[in-house]
């Protein structure tokens, strides 16, 4: 996800968290982006049900099947080229996914914090 946003960035994309916080979100139609949204739509209650039940291990499941809708996502993006995630000639499309990918990688850090993990910034 870091990846992307930086990628992003060099593509001459604003990525402030203050201007993706005005993405046109109706950009996102592809059933794979509309999963990936629902499945961030689930995390408020799903970290309310594991800290009333004491149950952390919801938030680690959460967090994997959440990276697999976000890898999902990705790959669609190297079979399909209109779906990968900065289209030069479609920024208001690119911003509403690196609005998307920016949320994953919030609510990803969290649940990491949550569990006592320092999320990393690339992998290697």
């Amino acid at each position: 996800m870091n990846s992307v946003l930086t990628k992003a960035g060099e593509a001459g994309l604003e990525t402030s968290d203050a201007n993706l916080q005005n993405a046109d979100l109706t950009q996102l139609t592809h059933p794979a982006e509309l999963s990936l949204a629902q499945k961030l739509a689930e995390w408020p209650r799903l970290l309310e049900i594991a800290a009333k039940t004491n149950e952390p291990h919801r938030i680690a499941f959460y967090l994997y099947e959440l990276a697999s809708e976000f890898h999902a996502l990705q790959h669609l993006g190297k079979i399909e080229p209109d779906m990968r995630f900065i289209q030069a000639d479609n920024p208001k499309q690119s911003i509403a996914r690196i609005a998307l990918i920016r949320a994953v990688a919030v609510a990803i850090a969290a649940g990491l914090g949550i569990l006592g993990v320092t999320p990393a910034k690339e992998m290697r």
